[in-house]
């Protein structure tokens, strides 16, 4: 591959993600023009109703909400376009195309390889992550996924640092707290993930001082920022979401995996979640990590484990599919990344072998 390659890769998933986000309002496929998706009413009712408000009264009315930072920048997007009704249309295409940057951001920093990078960023332009944010409106999660990204690739580079605090380590907390802001149920799975990449690194001996002080420091702030939310602010807790989670987790889904994976991935969103391509070469790309002691192959192998057991005990209930949410934060695109480029390295050593050979 030439040098330039990730440079056309990657501008290819840019194009294909914003083609993506503006193609269900594409008048020639919606010509009524209608909003798509449930939650997205939601979302397009609050920002009617914040037209007419002052900056203090629109702050006053969104600091309750758990998913404030979002209501922020829609609001912004409201501000730049004029109009609402425009606004709630191009939201999609902006959060295709910032999650497939921030992917490409996340993995070229963790794995120093551009063109791997390139790979993850159009595999997440393909990926349901994009295709359910739209079709089920999950903005807010959407963007805290996009935050979670720079999150990680700043919390790599604040480990690379050696020091107990540096620039990275306090953007990485001030991400997580926006998280937290954005999306409180991504919140609570990052926590969880950053426990678990601690034990990892523990299991596998490459733990430093350092880096358990800076996940101390990180979580530490955040968990007081969250306490502050709920005791102060009067914010929807994190508490209050676990404990309306808490009903659809069952070690009994566990005996019904197979049925709630099969409601899941055939009829919610009619399909959205069934990509056969990227879960078989992801699939191949995790167990390729599995026993890798590079730091993002860590924090990928942490975040897919809370995800997956999540995924495991949660039920495919309607109408909280807690199932599709633990779903849709598993970084399937950039374990499809590494898994293909895990195919093409065995089969150019093959192709190697086979012709010294001959």
């Amino acid at each position: 591959f030439g040098k330039q390659t990730h440079k056309i890769i990657l501008a290819i998933a840019i194009i294909m993600a914003l083609f993506i986000g503006m193609y269900p309002y594409l008048p020639a496929l919606n010509p009524s023009s209608l909003l798509v998706s449930v939650d997205v009413n939601y979302y397009f009712t609050y920002m009617e109703n914040s037209v007419n408000l002052n900056i203090f009264s629109f702050l006053s009315n969104i600091i309750q909400e758990d998913r404030a930072l979002f209501l922020v920048f829609q609001q912004v997007i409201v501000s730049l376009t004029g109009s609402t009704d425009l606004a709630i249309r191009v939201i999609p295409a902006i959060l295709s195309v910032l999650l497939t940057i921030s992917v490409y951001y996340f993995v070229s920093i963790g794995s120093k390889d551009r063109y791997m990078a390139a790979l993850a960023a159009l595999f997440t332009t393909t990926s349901f992550q994009i295709v359910a944010g739209i079709n089920a409106g999950f903005y807010a999660n959407w963007l805290a996924l996009i935050e979670l990204n720079i999150f990680l690739a700043l919390f790599l580079k604040a480990i690379e640092c050696k020091k107990k605090i540096s620039k990275y380590s306090i953007i990485s907390t001030i991400l997580l707290v926006s998280i937290l802001f954005t999306h409180s149920a991504t919140w609570i799975v990052v926590i969880a993930s950053l426990s678990t990449y601690i034990i990892i690194t523990f299991i596998q001996r490459t733990i430093k001082r350092h880096e358990t002080i800076i996940v101390s420091q990180i979580a530490l702030v955040s968990i007081i920022t969250e306490l502050i939310k709920n005791n102060i602010l009067q914010s929807q807790s994190t508490t209050q979401i676990a404990q309306s989670m808490t009903p659809q987790f069952s070690y009994a889904n566990l005996l019904q995996i197979f049925r709630t994976l099969n409601v899941t991935f055939t009829y919610f969103l009619g399909g959205a979640y069934a990509n056969p391509i990227i879960l078989i070469i992801a699939t191949i790309g995790l167990f390729h990590i599995a026993k890798k002691r590079q730091k993002l192959y860590q924090l990928l192998l942490a975040i897919t484990i809370v995800c997956t057991l999540g995924t495991f005990v949660s039920s495919a209930a309607f109408p909280e599919i807690f199932q599709s949410r633990f779903i849709y934060l598993v970084p399937f695109s950039v374990l499809a990344a590494i898994g293909l480029k895990t195919i093409l390295n065995v089969s150019n050593n093959f192709d190697n072998k086979a012709g010294a050979i001959s």
